[in-house]
């Protein structure tokens, strides 16, 4: 209910139907409606749903707010993937990446080039911008000599899409495009000014090649939100990741698999507790550093890491409804044809919170997204879209967003980029957004009389005449008062509990704004919602 998930696209995606849309654009007026319909041929041909502007927000990672307060949980780690060791070849890495924060002194990212790799392999170095104004890439070479510089850009002039598949020339991003021997390097990215902010920082074998990526290390700040390292693992080989303390407080590790349906944890550790000295030549045991050792298969996978212990003395209390509006820049590319449009979504929010750590779903298609809180400033992250049928493969799909908590208001910049083929035809969409939110509950206000689980049925008349029908729960949280409900086929939406009565939003795909109301009496809950481009339904239940 309320999702495009289970509604088939107006136009299936192939080659022919690309050119079509092509050509029919080619002959539209250019004025503001053939402009609206141009975009919305072109997500349409998509069986993917993105989740900010069109039915569910927040965005992915942009500007970082100028004052907060002061940071906690947050020290230099040393973070690796490594294939082990002590196996008969190691040759499943294809790419690695590092998607974070860029401070004013630099980030760097090393790797190791296998000793039985080709004389000469090929690497793809990219440096893209996710809010750093105008990143720099400096390649050196460690030798028993010192570090010698091989290799710099701070302006990618080179088409390379034949290559990894992308264009990475716009005039801010950097680029390499390297043959490199075995050996240890590392890539030192920069601001041309001097400025912070986030970027993604990606070193990839073109299609094709053989594998001769052993290792990836971070070494750095890690901040209270974390940092993340990304690899592609092109065949399946045993792997130890470490998370090795430099003063960051008890660092905790999680790797997830990036699949159609989402980020999938796959293990997580916060000490370690086996030796690691067959596999990468260290033991990393000391009560305090953090390891897996996983055989994976092929796959797109990151690993996670956080400082562990996080006081909730350091963050504001963010917990319950928040009511936000959001507008949004996107710009989808579809076989080869571009187009850009401008859109806004409302909704309600309900987060949850656990001392610094904070969830919700995102409004619409009922995608968690998951962040945390440091003093006044939130960052959350979660994927940019969701694949509405199995033909659809993502080789990028990331969200973040950050912004700062004053009192009972919230605001949240973002930008996010989803990237793969549906059907084998290819597509990428990026966005970027600002979203205000206003909280709808009282801080420390309690409703224990209508506190918990309510399940029933809902019935639905769709804005295009169709009718569906299914079973829903909603759960009321004591705490503050939140009130979020979940159906069979996804998000019905959230809200707020005064008293008896409760209030709901949501967005859909298809038929707008959703917006509803209901009440509790005793253990009964029932209510109606309408959708803003013609349809309504209705719900009633009993508490469990």
């Amino acid at each position: 209910m309320l999702l495009a998930i289970l509604r088939a696209s107006a136009l299936p995606i192939d080659k022919d139907n690309s050119l079509l849309i092509a050509q029919a654009l080619v002959s539209a007026e250019h004025d503001q409606d053939a402009a609206y319909k141009h975009y919305e041929d072109i997500r349409k041909s998509l069986d993917v749903a993105i989740l900010i502007g069109e039915g569910g927000f927040v965005s992915a990672g942009g500007t970082t707010p100028q004052s907060f307060q002061p940071r906690a949980g947050q020290g230099n780690a040393l973070v690796s993937i490594t294939q082990s060791q002590a196996q008969p070849s190691a040759t499943g890495l294809l790419n690695i990446s590092y998607n974070g924060l860029v401070p004013a002194t630099g980030t760097i990212a090393g790797f190791i080039v296998t000793a039985d790799a080709p004389t000469a392999s090929q690497f793809v170095i990219t440096a893209e911008t996710l809010g750093l104004p105008d990143p720099e890439i400096e390649l050196f070479e460690i030798t028993q000599n010192g570090s010698i510089e091989r290799a710099t850009n701070d302006n990618c002039t080179q088409d390379l899409s034949a290559l990894v598949g992308r264009d990475f020339r716009n005039g801010v991003n950097a680029c390499l495009n390297e043959t490199l021997p075995p050996g240890l390097y590392f890539v030192s990215v920069t601001d041309v000014g001097g400025a912070s902010g986030k970027a993604l920082i990606s070193i990839t074998q073109p299609s094709g090649s053989v594998p001769a990526l052993l290792n990836l290390s971070y070494n750095g700040l890690v901040e209270v939100a974390g940092i993340r390292l990304g690899f592609i693992v092109g065949s399946t080989q045993t792997f130890a990741l470490t998370a090795e303390t430099l003063g960051l407080p008890d660092p905790a590790m999680t790797l997830y698999q990036i699949t159609p349906e989402g980020n999938q944890i796959v293990a997580s550790n916060d000490n370690c507790e086996q030796d690691l000295t067959a596999h990468v030549g260290r033991d990393f045991r000391n009560g305090e550093d953090a390891c897996l050792l996983l055989t994976l298969e092929l796959g797109l996978y990151f690993v996670e890491v956080v400082g562990k212990e996080i006081s909730s003395t350091n963050c504001v209390d963010i917990a319950g409804a928040w009511d936000g509006a959001e507008t949004v820049t996107i710009t989808c590319t579809v076989d080869g044809d571009t187009d850009t449009d401008t859109q806004s979504s409302t909704g309600i929010i309900a987060i949850e919170q656990n001392e610094c750590r904070i969830s919700y779903k995102a409004p619409g298609l009922g995608t968690t997204r998951s962040g945390t809180v440091d003093g006044n400033r939130v960052s959350v992250s979660g994927p940019f879209a969701v694949a509405l049928n199995p033909s659809v493969t993502f080789s990028r799909n990331e969200a973040t967003a950050e912004g700062t908590v004053d009192g009972d208001q919230m605001i949240l910049n973002g930008s996010g980029v989803v990237s793969g083929t549906d059907s084998g035809v290819s597509f990428s969409c990026r966005g970027n957004s600002r979203g205000t939110f206003t909280r709808l509950n009282s801080t420390g206000g309690t409703c224990e009389d209508v506190a918990g689980t309510y399940r029933g049925t809902y019935t639905s008349n769709y804005c295009d005449g169709e009718r569906y029908s299914g079973t829903f729960s909603a759960i009321v949280n004591p705490q503050n008062c939140a009130i979020e409900f979940t159906t069979s086929d996804g998000n019905l939406g959230s809200g707020v509990v005064k008293e008896s009565t409760f209030q709901i939003s949501t967005n859909d795909l298809e038929c707008g704004a959703v917006t509803g109301s209901g009440s509790i009496s005793g253990n009964s809950i029932s209510g109606s919602y309408r959708f803003s481009l013609g349809g309504s339904g209705s719900f009633s239940g009993s508490k469990q």
